[in-house]
């Protein structure tokens, strides 16, 4: 006998998986006008558009959120992926973004990528009694600024070269991407340094990515919450996990759902999850390396949010980017789509962190 509750749910299942919402919405309303038509209540009527305007809404609204942008960023990045830590720049490449105004060239942006995967490193041969190690996402990273003016260069030249400069940080990275390096021995770069500072600049937005919760980074380590710590579970763009991706892809993209429900809100377990990522990443470095500093750069835009990942930062020695004397128009560098810190933000960061490591 066949089960119709249970085909229901399962053909709406399905719809939602492969089209979206708005196939589901269709069905819908379609579904509620034959019940309509046989059985002549105006409830199942006043449902039906109900659904039909849930679709016309998630048509409609893309068309009036779209607004005119004057710029243009034309990117040649290549990625790789890892087995273990995912997406990656492509090794030993030379990545450039080209940034248009109204159609005219305002600049060319150089990323210089290492054989390790890494944006460019600072060494002076024979010489790594100091090093510096940053990771994070792409604001560490450096996007939308040259090599000589990321945060790695600035650190490496104010220093008079004594301090060597490794980047492991990458766009749209969190700190589960080093985690997983750490432990699957992609550090190799490191071995000859006597002492190492490291350095991760935290924003809200990496709770959710370590959580799976964000439209980008499925080809990154998932990590999972058990007795000993945190334990990687392949990746967010595996099977059964892909599902709930797909899924969350679908209601971000969906107007209706996004009034309802924030499905990159974050949660208490994704905030412990976060907490124990960062526990592990010193736990492995204390293992690995003998004489290593750990600093936090919190960036700090969202008052009131996450409270918990805050506290425990700020348990660390950390520097409150919010607090340091950087000029509002250096922190955004107002080309929509990016807004990505400017060249003169890395610059004065770097003398507030060189007075504390140095």
């Amino acid at each position: 006998m066949i089960n119709f509750k249970f085909l229901s749910f399962l053909i709406f299942f399905l719809l939602i998986f492969i089209f979206g919402f708005k196939l589901l919405f269709f069905f819908l309303f379609i579904l509620f006008i034959f019940f309509y038509k046989h059985k002549k209540s105006y409830y199942l009527l006043l449902i039906a558009y109900i659904f039909l305007s849930f679709l016309i809404l998630d048509i409609i609204a893309p068309k009036l959120d779209n607004f005119k942008n004057d710029y243009l960023i034309e990117s040649s990045f290549e990625y790789e992926i890892n087995p273990y830590y995912g997406y990656y720049p492509k090794k030993n490449s030379i990545l450039k973004d080209k940034i248009f105004k109204k159609g005219v060239l305002q600049s060319e942006i150089i990323y210089t990528i290492n054989k390790f995967g890494h944006r460019k490193s600072y060494t002076v041969k024979n010489n790594l009694n100091r090093c510096v190690v940053f990771y994070g996402g792409s604001i560490i990273f450096g996007q939308s600024v040259n090599d000589e003016e990321s945060l790695s260069y600035k650190i490496f030249e104010k220093s008079n070269k004594k301090l060597s400069t490794f980047n492991f940080a990458f766009n749209g990275y969190g700190p589960h991407q080093f985690l997983s390096k750490l432990e699957n021995n992609f550090t190799k770069q490191l071995r000859s340094c006597k002492k190492i500072d490291f350095i991760y600049l935290y924003i809200d937005d990496h709770i959710g990515r370590i959580a799976g919760k964000r439209s980008w980074g499925d080809q990154s380590p998932r990590y999972v919450v058990n007795d000993h710590g945190v334990i990687q579970k392949k990746f967010f763009s595996h099977y059964p996990y892909k599902i709930i991706m797909k899924f969350r892809k679908h209601m971000r993209n969906s107007k209706t759902f996004s009034l309802i429900y924030d499905v990159d809100k974050v949660s208490m377990h994704d905030q412990v999850l976060f907490t124990e990522i960062i526990n592990s990443i010193e736990d492995k470095i204390n293992l690995k390396f003998n004489n290593s500093n750990f600093l936090y750069l919190v960036w700090d835009k969202k008052k009131n949010h996450n409270l918990l990942v805050k506290k425990f930062l700020k348990n660390k020695q950390f520097l409150e980017i919010e607090n340091l004397n950087i000029p509002d128009e250096y922190q955004n560098n107002k080309i929509p789509g990016d807004y990505h810190p400017t060249k003169e933000f890395y610059d004065i960061l770097s003398d507030y962190i060189l007075d504390l490591i140095l």
